[in-house]
């Protein structure tokens, strides 16, 4: 597999892991009673962390 094909494939499974965990905290947060700006907020906190999470931990292990 080329390199620039890897690096693409694993940035897009990242993105797909943040939307995953974002779409679970806003349900969440909105399952608790919150009101759905705050569901939204937890949501888009929660993508961001984690994409910016997998990332680092890829570019740290050498596979970006």
């Amino acid at each position: 597999m080329l390199s620039t094909t890897r690096k693409a494939l694993l940035v897009t499974i990242s993105i797909l892991i943040g939307i995953i965990v974002g779409l679970l905290s806003g349900l969440l947060t909105h399952a608790d009673g919150e009101q759905l700006t705050a569901a939204i907020r937890d949501g888009c906190v929660g993508f961001a962390g984690t994409v910016t999470l997998v990332v680092v931990l890829l570019v740290h292990l050498g596979a970006l």
